[in-house]
């Protein structure tokens, strides 16, 4: 089952923390202690003696996390007066420990998410499901043949999907009595011709359930990469004429559908290539200023997100998805000086800074796959109102490509830190944003991602912070 990132939400490191937990129950009930744990906001995240009214305490400490200080460690003695200061400490450094352990494990559930997300994405663009390759890889004109010659029997082709769920197709006549035949049904006939020697599998009518006449069949298996992806299958009444059984004519409809979906993979794993050559590319833009790493891959996880949400359809999310990527590619041309001067940009420097657009569009023009992502990586600057660059363009002028990437780029923009600007918080960084609605941004826009942002918060979300701070595994 692919990995969502709207999974059921990781438990926030500021919660209560089950492995430290039980320590603190521990020692709260073998020194008489009364222990509370606090968020850095006041609030009582975990109490050993709920129902105890406890004026003041003996002893606190601060619990800190890879984010800075998340909480505090409250001690009060019940009984005989001791110090309770290395305990306090002690405490918030277990706690500590854990929060750094669920924020590793949490930032690589985030990480597994988003490459489950991208390999989802490629799915979607580049392999099509088994129903959707039975329609490219079978002519209908074909199966209009078939169908006339297969008497009182019908034709069963069945395809395997890459995610291994079966999917099935029937050409040709049914029986009157025919009853919709199960994904079940279809894994039996594949086990017996993958089980068979021979090119044609013989089918006994008790692995064919739910017909009310007696039926006998011949499969033949469909292969592609000397892998069974499926197969194609006479069904007849039992003693139904010979002469009447077009074997032939599936045989090599059989190995047409085969070569067929042997090109749909060549085709994906191409598309897979070029997603890893554009990463790659967008990497080497990011690397020339390391206050930078990770934007393009934030910006195209925010972007893609709130394309979802705003239900573009394929063609439109899988040039979102390349553009994303790929808007800041312009700047691979542009000096390093200029990105990474700490000082405000002279003029001159502006104008060099404002040809990457354009810039960006001329490096990704000869590759033909990349046609689409053209016009959100030339008008990400392009403000709502006609005062952006580099046309002028306004409204629904600008691309919603361009509209969505504008919006993510600037929110990535805000919340990371820079030489001459500290990040601010995402709250922060929303409420900057809709102060520019009609004016930079698409309201619509705006709404979708402050939408998707208050859910990975909610959620618990480490998918920003990890993409700017991946874990050596990452090899992104």
């Amino acid at each position: 089952m692919p990995i969502d990132s709207r999974m059921e939400p990781t438990p926030s490191p500021r919660g209560p923390l089950p492995e430290s937990l039980e320590l603190v129950s521990s020692l709260s009930e073998k020194l008489d202690l009364h222990i509370v744990i606090e968020d850095t906001d006041g609030a009582v995240l975990h109490d050993t003696h709920p129902k105890l009214e406890t004026d003041s305490f003996d002893a606190d400490a601060p619990i800190s996390g890879e984010g800075g200080v998340v909480g505090t460690v409250r001690l009060a003695c019940l009984g005989e007066p001791r110090e309770g200061g290395a305990l306090a400490r002690h405490l918030a450094q277990s706690l500590a420990r854990d929060l750094d352990a669920r924020s590793l494990r949490r930032s690589e559930l985030d990480r597994l998410a988003r490459r489950e997300r991208e390999r989802d994405l490629m799915r979607r663009f580049s392999q099509p499901s088994a129903d959707e390759m039975l329609e490219q890889v079978v002519p209908i004109e074909l199966l209009e043949d078939v169908a006339g010659s297969v008497g009182e029997g019908f034709v069963l082709v069945s395809l395997m999907s890459a995610d291994l769920t079966y999917v099935k197709g029937r050409i040709g006549k049914r029986p009157a009595s025919h009853v919709s035949i199960e994904d079940d049904t279809c894994i039996e006939i594949l086990n017996a011709c993958m089980e068979s020697e021979a090119a044609w599998t013989e089918l006994a009518s008790e692995v064919l359930p739910g017909f009310g006449t007696n039926l006998e069949g011949r499969a033949f298996r469909i292969q592609a990469s000397e892998r069974p992806i499926g197969f194609i299958a006479l069904l007849q009444p039992a003693g139904s004429d010979d002469s009447m059984r077009p074997f032939r004519l599936l045989e090599g409809l059989a190995h047409r559908i085969a070569d067929g979906v042997a090109t749909i993979q060549l085709r994906a794993e191409l598309h897979g290539f070029l997603f890893d050559t554009v990463k790659s590319l967008a990497a080497a833009v990011d690397a020339k200023d390391p206050y930078t790493r990770g934007h393009s891959e934030r910006v195209h996880y925010l972007a893609v997100r709130v394309g979802e949400l705003m239900g573009l359809d394929d063609q439109d999310m899988q040039d979102l998805n390349w553009a994303g990527l790929l808007h800041d590619i312009g700047k691979i041309g542009i000096p390093r000086d200029i990105l990474c001067k700490p000082q405000d940009l002279t003029p001159e420097e502006w104008d060099t800074i404002r040809t990457h657009p354009d810039r960006g569009c001329r490096v990704v023009e000869p590759i033909p796959q990349l046609a689409g992502a053209r016009a959100g990586i030339r008008y990400h600057h392009e403000n709502y109102d006609g005062t952006g660059y580099p046309a002028g363009l306004s409204g629904a002028e600008i691309p919603l490509s361009a509209r969505i990437i504008a919006a993510a780029d600037a929110f990535d923009a805000l919340t990371s830190d820079r030489p001459y600007m500290k990040g601010r918080s995402c709250e922060e960084a929303l409420d900057l944003l809709d102060k520019g609605a009609g004016r930079r941004f698409d309201p619509a826009v705006l709404a979708a991602v402050r939408k998707i942002v208050e859910q990975e918060i909610r959620s618990g979300s480490l998918a920003f912070e990890s993409l700017r701070r991946p874990s050596q595994n990452d090899v992104a």
